[in-house]
């Protein structure tokens, strides 16, 4: 299952739990999370777009916790 968030509009981490979003048996992506999400997940990925010196779109991707401790995040576009 795949269960999508915009928390653009929370402002709390209690406004996030309010959604009571079950992270057990399904990818959770959350937009606009960061400071608001962290604490549904001991590991999760991390992942920032952001506008490069070149005009064109940087994508990061940082894995958090115990589960992407030695794992490789690459991809190519």
């Amino acid at each position: 299952m795949l269960v999508h968030v915009d928390a653009y509009r929370l402002e709390s981490p209690e406004q996030v739990d309010d959604l009571d979003i079950t992270t057990d048996d399904a990818v959770v992506v959350i937009e606009w999370g960061e400071g608001l999400a962290e604490h549904l997940g001991a590991s999760y990925l991390s992942v920032s777009l952001d506008e490069s010196l070149d005009g064109g779109r940087r994508v990061s991707v940082r894995g958090v916790g115990a589960r992407w401790v030695g794992q490789r995040l690459g991809f190519h576009l």
